[in-house]
């Protein structure tokens, strides 16, 4: 499985799509194994115990996440922004590389 990691001691996030875990008992038997999304967050390191019950990957269903094996500048392009006017009414404008499109 293909992990970088984050800022914290010991997390890693994962970058490969439909990584797997298994749990081994202390013979190395696979007592389970799972799929780990792309973008989970694993808190414990391969080859560590973990304990019954305990939660050791985190994942958010409902986001999708854009990852980087590399550090660099973000450069955004063709993002929609939405904003309140004083009368509280919403609109949306794109980004545009030359400035902004405001609608």
């Amino acid at each position: 499985m293909k992990v970088v990691q984050t800022k914290k001691e010991g997390e890693v996030v994962v970058l490969n799509r439909n990584g797997q875990i298994s749990i081994n008992d202390a013979q190395d038997r696979e007592l389970e194994r799972h799929t780990v999304p792309h973008g989970s967050i694993i808190r414990v390191g391969d080859g560590k115990n973990v304990e019954a019950g305990a939660t050791f990957v985190k994942w958010d269903p409902y986001t999708v996440p854009i990852l980087t094996e590399v550090a660099g500048r973000i450069k955004f392009e063709d993002i929609k922004r939405e904003r309140n006017d004083e009368r509280g009414t919403r609109s949306c404008y794109q980004t545009q590389e030359q400035g902004y499109n405001r609608a």
